[in-house]
Parts: structure tokens; sequence; C-alpha cells
């Protein structure tokens, strides 16, 4: 089926097979549930000029992606939900053009999501919560509402997430070792504050598994996160300065650092004192490192008190006038 007329789902269950539509809003979904079934084909709902979806109450309207199938947005997905609804299912939603979340209500996509470099997501009002895993890279988030990665594994290598909080609360987020060499845009920007309480980290193979080719030296760093407000939690079993084994690079075994950079950068270092910690989170009883550039300087003279601190090449530290 396909065309510019408007297909409209009201009630009962609707089962689409086949469908590509290109005018605005050319798929409305105001009530029952909208089923994209893959049958002997793999079943493809694509959208060129994008959807409405709004419903009067709750969950009065799930769109339930099956296994094998798939939906393209390519236009503009207007979800206008004042109520909770899902989208769900083993299939995919690819996001090429713009997914607009205009709606109080909250909405659970549980299918994979991905968003693609080309997409863009809006969150304005309500919430959006991802718990199906997707593949994010370089692509960009926009969050006045309520933006939340729960469960499934999400590459956001170089995307942008413009949130007030950006909240990863299960699943994990991954990273291609790979791209620490061969890309100089693998970071994922957070423009807001960042809480980390359930996520995991995770570090996907290279290709065919091989090493990458390069000589680490001390003091090395690989940026993961960059946010630009506070950051609460850590991944699940890394706490500052743990030991992480990224399988991939010539050197496996790095330490991480929440508080690398200026203090604002998720970092890999490699490679830092045992039992050491950030200098950031240091206290009298512990020997400290700076990854990055630090300073201590204070309008009142101020006495760093610690067991040591080691600066790592590259790196830098700087004592106010007064400080000792």
């Amino acid at each position: 089926m396909a065309g510019a007329q408007t297909i409209t789902v009201r009630s009962a269950s609707n089962i689409i097979n086949s469908l590509s539509t290109y005018g605005q809003d050319a798929l409305a979904i105001t009530g029952g549930s909208l089923s994209v079934n893959n049958t002997s084909n793999l079943a493809l709902l694509s959208l060129s000029g994008g959807a409405l979806w709004s419903t009067s109450s709750a969950n009065q309207s799930s769109i339930y992606v099956q296994p094998g199938s798939t939906i393209n947005n390519n236009g503009v997905w207007r979800d206008a939900n004042t109520y909770n609804n899902n989208i769900n299912g083993a299939g995919v939603f690819n996001n090429n053009g713009v997914y607009s979340k205009t709606g109080a209500g909250a909405t659970n996509i549980s299918s994979t999501f991905n968003n693609t470099s080309s997409g863009v997501v809006n969150v304005d009002a309500g919430t959006l919560l991802l718990d199906g895993g997707g593949d994010d890279d370089n692509s960009i988030f926009n969050s006045t509402g309520n933006l939340t990665f729960g469960d499934g594994v999400y590459s956001l290598e170089g995307a942008t997430i413009n949130a007030s909080t950006l909240s990863l609360t299960g699943g994990s987020l991954e990273f291609n070792p790979y791209s620490f060499y061969n890309s100089n845009n693998y970071t994922l920007q957070v423009n807001g504050n960042l809480n980390l309480s359930g996520a995991s980290l995770n570090f996907n193979p290279s290709p065919s598994g091989t090493l990458i080719p390069d000589v680490v030296w001390l003091g090395e760093t690989f940026d993961l996160v960059n946010f630009q407000g506070s950051i609460s939690g850590i991944f699940n079993g890394l706490a500052e300065g743990s030991l992480v084994t990224v399988n991939g690079l010539n050197v496996t075994t790095w330490n991480i650092t929440y508080h690398g950079g200026t203090g604002n950068e998720i970092e890999l270092v490699h490679e830092v004192t045992p039992n050491s910690v950030n200098y950031v989170v240091a206290n009298a009883n512990n020997f400290a490192y700076v990854a990055g550039a630090q300073s201590l300087v204070t309008s009142t003279p101020t006495t760093l008190n610690l067991k040591g601190l080691d600066i790592l090449p590259g790196s830098s530290y700087t004592l106010g006038v007064y400080d000792t």
C-alpha cells in the first residue's frame, strides 16, 4: 500500500504488512493497536511524511513491531500522547527523520530504537523511556522533558544529548575500541547532568577481533563521555579508579575515572599507581593522580594534603600563588 492518502487507526487491531506513506501525518494513530507484521516477507512501514500518534486515554494505542519487522521514520513522527503508551516487540524502529515527543504522557519504546546520524529526537514534554537498546552513533537528542535510557545495549559514540539530565538507569553503554584510534568523534557529548545509576560499560571487539597496532604510552587517555553538568552514580562494578579490561587494545588493562580532563570527562587512563584515585575525589589518606588539566587556584591560601600526587604525562596541575 503506498501513496499520499491518510491511513487512520482508531480502534481494534490493525495489521500492516507493507506500507509507504508520503504526506504529512499520512499515518494517524488515535486508538486501537497497530501491528507491523512479519509474514512471508520482512514487513516494512516507511513514513516519508511522518505520523501523528495521539490518544485520549492511557495505553489506548500500542504499536507492536514483530520480530524481523521495521518502522522507518523518514519524516516527522509526532508523539502527542497525553497519556502513557508504548512501542514494543522485537522489531526495529529506525528514526531517520524527527521523532517529536510533544504529549505529556510517558512513552516506553522497548523495540530496538536506532536514532541514525540523520535523525533527531526532541522530547519537548512528558517522558521518553528507551528500553530496547539501539545504535545511536552520531545522532542528536534534545530534551526539555525526561529522557531515560533503560534496558538494552546502546551505542552512542559521537552522539550529542542536550538535556537537563540524561539518565542511564539500566542496560549498558557500549564503545568500540577501534574507534579510539580511527575516529576523532567517538566521545558521547552530554550537555547537562549525567545519572549513571544502574548502567554498565561494555566494549565490543575491534574488526576481526584483531588488536589495534599502536603504542600506548603512560598517561594516555580515551574520553568516553563529556558532560557539562554534575555526575551521579557509577557504571556497575566500576568505582573511581577501577581496572577496566578492554578487548581489542594492545594494552588491555586501564583505569576508569569519572573526573578526567578538567573534571567533566569519563576517561580510560593508562596507567595509574595501584590503589591511587583521581585528584578530584582524593583525601589525605590517598595517593592521587592527575589526568588532564587540574588546578587548585583559590581566593584564600589552601594546603593540598595527600599521601602523594602523580601528574601523568600530558597532564598538568596548577597551584595558586598562595597555595601549598
